[in-house]
């Protein structure tokens, strides 16, 4: 026997089998509380076993307290553990991760906790945009090339050196939109030049340049004898 007005939340499978005059009291399915349902005696059709379901059966939707029995790795599922049965639940991702793909479904809750059927996934997001809280004088380009969880160590950019003493960290990356909080403790100070140009010009003195810094503004000058355009005097 089935109700010809059926509750599309009620469980009616402690009606199955029961005759006229029998007394029905359908429940509501797993993730939905039962209220106001009251036993009625059935009246089945002769002709095809059908009743009425005259319960005033109502279906209150339980919360997801626990969240998901078991979930996607790097997914975040704080949008759904707000939500009740029947509500829609779309999963994002976790600080650090980009949403490739997910599916939003209608959340059962059973004893607080629900079953994703998302099928989302989260890939690690690039840290293309180097450091957030950059340091001067530092190259991160070794961490841009890496993504969320990938570990890595800055360097000091050319011509300039960690300091002796200053201990530099690896850093493990959490790339949030691009860029990464940059722990490592590096620090740079510029290098002298006193092994002058690495290729040279001919005629020309650099010895006003003998005591920069990487940095600094270097006027080398022509020897005596020569002038800025070349020839000699």
């Amino acid at each position: 026997s089935v109700p010809r007005n059926p509750h599309p939340l009620a469980d009616y499978s402690t009606c199955i089998g029961l005759r006229t005059g029998q007394s029905c009291s359908p429940v509501c399915t797993p993730g939905y509380d039962t209220v106001g349902v009251a036993p009625f005696d059935m009246t089945c059709d002769a002709k095809d076993g059908s009743y009425s379901d005259e319960s005033g059966l109502s279906c209150v939707g339980l919360p997801c307290t626990k969240g998901p029995s078991s979930s996607a790795m790097s997914a975040s599922y704080d949008t759904c553990n707000d939500l009740v049965s029947g509500e829609l639940c779309v999963p994002s991702c976790l600080k650090g991760f980009t949403l490739v793909s997910a599916d939003p479904f209608n959340i059962t809750c059973v004893d607080g906790s629900y079953a994703d059927a998302s099928h989302v996934v989260c890939e690690a997001t690039l840290c293309a945009l180097g450091a957030s809280n950059p340091t001067k004088d530092v190259n991160y380009t070794v961490c841009m090339e890496r993504s969320t969880g990938d570990v890595c160590t800055p360097t000091c950019r050319n011509g300039f050196s960690v300091p002796q003493g200053v201990v530099v960290r690896a850093v493990e990356l959490l790339c949030d939109e691009g860029a990464f909080l940059d722990t490592s403790g590096v620090t740079c100070e510029s290098g002298l030049c006193t092994a002058g140009p690495v290729a040279p010009s001919p005629n020309v003195d650099y010895s006003p340049c003998s005591s920069k810094r990487s940095g600094e503004t270097c006027d080398p000058t022509c020897l005596l004898g020569f002038s800025i355009d070349g020839t000699s005097n």
